[in-house]
């Protein structure tokens, strides 16, 4: 799961220009039963629903979050994944069941050598001691198996200040990642803001298990944003920065409605 963050700004009229190969996502998203049952099941609700319950409450509570931009490196878990400079497209909503328990379902292309889809489904619980969340996330990558984990989140604002979070992912060979990460807005004027965050993680049941350290500083104005990401974990290879600090870039558009 790994450090992730839901930071966006509503922008009436965005238009992008990219070149999507829609071939690969139709593929993906036909052949992913996960995808469409995910789909049926939000478009069921928005359908069947939302005119029923009070708009208001709806209103208040609802959110579809919508994201297009480029990773320098995509980084998951602690661990680069994907091909380098790869264009991404992420969609996601909270959708009300009853007061304090809610759906999440999350959906990510990654248009890279090997094209890539993330699709998790979960449900969120409020207390008055933070938010609880738990869900399955199926991973899909082009020439790999299918890998379906099973997820758990907690979070917790502390006085309002800053926003503390615990993940915990497992697989079905038992293998996951222990992280805890935290987030603040640093800045926020004349439709510019600015967020500071970072996160220790671990993993357990790999062959080659290792910790990492992440931080990152995103800025966003109006839709449009840059984050810069600074990773250090144990491994070698493409995966890893072999004990060294390396920073990325990310950047594109981000906004809810």
């Amino acid at each position: 799961m790994g450090v992730t963050t839901n930071l966006m700004s509503v922008l009436p009229c965005t238009r992008l220009t990219t070149k999507v190969n829609m071939k690969k996502i139709l593929t993906k998203l036909v052949t992913c039963k996960w995808t469409i049952a995910a789909i049926v099941v939000i478009v069921g609700y928005l359908f069947f629903f939302s005119g029923k319950a009070d708009a208001q409450e709806i209103a208040a509570k609802t959110f579809v979050d919508v994201e297009v931009g480029q990773y320098e490196k995509r980084i998951d878990s602690g661990s680069y994944a994907s091909s380098e400079d790869s264009l991404y497209y992420k969609v996601g909503a909270d959708l009300p069941i009853f007061k304090a328990i809610g759906l999440r379902g999350d959906l990510e292309y990654v248009d890279s050598d090997t094209s890539e889809l993330y699709v998790s489904v979960g449900t969120t619980l409020s207390t008055p001691i933070g938010a609880l969340g738990t869900g399955v996330l199926l991973s899909q990558a082009d020439g790999s198996d299918d890998v379906y984990e099973l997820y758990a989140v907690y979070d917790l604002n502390v006085l309002d200040v800053f926003t503390t979070q615990i993940d915990v992912s497992i697989d079905e060979d038992q293998a996951g990642v222990v992280e805890a990460s935290v987030a603040q807005l640093l800045v926020s004027k004349n439709s510019l803001d600015l967020y500071v965050g970072g996160g220790l993680g671990q993993s357990f049941g790999y062959a080659d298990d290792y910790s990492y350290t992440l931080g990152f500083v995103r800025a966003q104005y109006k839709a449009l944003y840059a984050q810069y990401n600074y990773l250090n974990n144990d491994l070698s290879g493409y995966a890893g920065t072999n004990d060294a600090w390396e920073g990325t870039l990310d950047f594109g558009v981000a906004f809810s409605f």
